[in-house]
């Protein structure tokens, strides 16, 4: 009799680490989303925290981009977008921290002014009778007008008939 009660209850068991492992694997996605953007927060407040803004800015602000993406796709439920973004921003800032830490850098120098844009020696060489052409700013913006086709000589000749006709 004890084996008759056991055979359903096995099928129950059964049936329930069946239904927990498909619960568990369905929410996979979101986990490895979640713990990628963990990940590349942690990076990128390591980068930061090393200086990244000024010494790797590029690299540092790519990452942030790519980490609030990959919040954004989250928020979507696209979880294999999400991980890809916040692997890549990962990796971005993991690359800013070794600029960081090698003390290299392509921080833009505020001090040093730029260099004066010259003129090119043509307008300058124009005699002064010569009218100077329009910049390409000058010129009028929107499509090319095509050029109506040249009147033949029979639709001139015409055209001359009727004026004399009509006077």
């Amino acid at each position: 009799m004890l084996g008759l009660l056991m055979a359903p209850l096995r099928s129950l068991a059964l049936s329930l680490v069946l239904v927990l492992t498909a619960s568990l694997l369905g929410g996979c996605g979101p986990i490895m989303s979640t713990v990628g953007i963990v990940r590349a927060e942690r990076a990128l407040q390591e980068a930061v925290a090393a200086g990244s803004d000024e010494k790797a800015p590029y690299p540092t602000e790519l990452a942030r981009n790519l980490l609030g993406k990959a919040r954004e796709e989250q928020g979507y439920s696209s979880y294999d977008v999400s991980t890809d973004l916040a692997e890549q921003a990962q990796t971005l800032a993991t690359e800013a921290l070794a600029i960081c830490r090698e003390g290299g850098g392509v921080a833009p120098s505020v001090s040093a002014a730029p260099e004066p844009v010259s003129q090119p020696d043509e307008t300058r060489a124009l005699p002064s009778d010569q009218p100077v052409p329009p910049a390409e700013e000058d010129l009028p913006m929107g499509p090319e007008q095509p050029e109506p086709p040249p009147e033949s000589e029979s639709e001139s000749e015409s055209e001359s008939e009727s004026e004399s006709e009509s006077e």
